[in-house]
């Protein structure tokens, strides 16, 4: 089998150093800078699984309405708080107390 010549004009395939079709050889890439070889590295649709809840009213409202884990309201303990704060009165009090003995 012969090669055939190189097209020329305004669709002329050209070919990018980056990327190899053969080993040594560059491999040509089309005018829209598709690779010029079929049936390799073909990207096809990707399946849908994911269903959008905003997708339809029926849907969003049920989203939005969903109860998430009904966690009381409670107010966090300031016993920590103020115990850290006695204990630094208590320090700054003690350092004084030994700086004017």
């Amino acid at each position: 089998m012969g090669r055939a010549a190189p097209p020329s004009g305004p669709a002329a395939v050209t070919t990018r150093s980056v990327r190899l079709g053969r080993p040594g050889r560059p491999a040509a890439i089309g005018p829209a800078g598709r690779s010029a070889s079929t049936g390799f590295a073909r990207v096809t649709g990707m399946p849908e699984n994911y269903t959008d809840p905003s997708g339809n009213t029926e849907q969003f409202r049920a989203f939005v309405h969903t109860p998430e884990g009904a966690a009381p309201d409670v107010a966090p303990s300031r016993l920590p708080l103020i115990v850290g704060a006695a204990v630094v009165v208590l320090v700054v009090a003690v350092v004084a107390w030994l700086a004017l003995s």
